[in-house]
């Protein structure tokens, strides 16, 4: 059963809601969890483990100036450091990146710095390229896209079922398709869950990715599922949240 520890003043991401946040705290709680505002806040712990090798993702998001956000993660595989930031602009439910920075401690050449120029139009990865791509219209980084694609399920109210989405990634584009393809109930280390299932797919290619996103908590990522040529992949799960300074746990 979901219960709210309003002890708790840490900050959270993306998050997985259970039934019960609904009936039992909701009614108390909304106009503090769920405003009509989007984005709020968060902090959240995603774990995963691949080929015995177990890692820890935080993410963070939070609100630098009115109107412009920061959202980080940082990555902890045995003693490996991975760490991803994007800060970008709202305006109602559209996302307008602004910076993304990916540092990869092992590998340089799959690290990025994307700086994007809204006004003359242009994106370009400081690391890869001198020369800049010409910026498409609505094109996102990879973080930025998670909230993008929060804010497209809320707009949607519970009408979702297609759209294409075109990340920056590196020296050029990447067009994703992410369709709807069920409503879902989902058991997670927080809870129980009614969430949507989608799917992420780049075409022309085999793998694809699978995302699962808690209804009631405003489309917070609960569940990621990297889909390889056999049929599976490693999953990353949620295994805390806080939102707005409230801890969501399981008990």
């Amino acid at each position: 059963m979901a219960s709210v520890n309003t002890t708790q003043t840490h900050l959270i991401p993306s998050a997985f809601t259970q039934k019960l946040l609904l009936s039992a705290v909701i009614l108390t709680c909304q106009s503090q969890l769920f405003a009509d505002i989007f984005p709020v806040p968060y902090q959240a712990v995603y774990s995963t483990s691949f080929s015995g090798i177990s890692a820890k993702m935080n993410q963070s998001l939070e609100q630098t100036t009115p109107g412009q956000w920061h959202l980080q993660n940082d990555v902890s595989i045995a003693f490996v450091g991975f760490s991803e930031e994007a800060i970008f602009s709202t305006e109602g439910h559209v996302m307008t990146p602004q910076r993304y920075q990916y540092k990869n401690a092992m590998s340089n050449k799959r690290s990025s710095d994307l700086s994007f120029n809204n006004e003359q139009r242009t994106v370009i990865d400081s690391l890869h390229s001198i020369e800049p791509l010409p910026l498409r219209e609505g094109a996102l980084d990879k973080l930025s896209f998670q909230a993008q694609l929060r804010a497209d399920l809320i707009s949607a109210d519970g009408d979702f079922i297609e759209k294409i989405y075109t990340l920056v990634d590196r020296t050029k584009y990447k067009i994703y398709t992410v369709k709807k393809l069920s409503d879902v109930v989902l058991e997670t280390p927080l809870g129980t869950f009614d969430a949507v299932k989608l799917e992420q797919r780049r075409s022309g290619k085999d793998r694809y990715t699978l995302i699962w996103t808690a209804k009631e908590l405003d489309h917070m990522i609960l569940r990621i599922q990297r889909i390889d040529k056999d049929g599976d992949g490693p999953e990353v799960n949620l295994q805390s949240l806080t939102i707005n300074g409230t801890k969501i746990s399981d008990k």
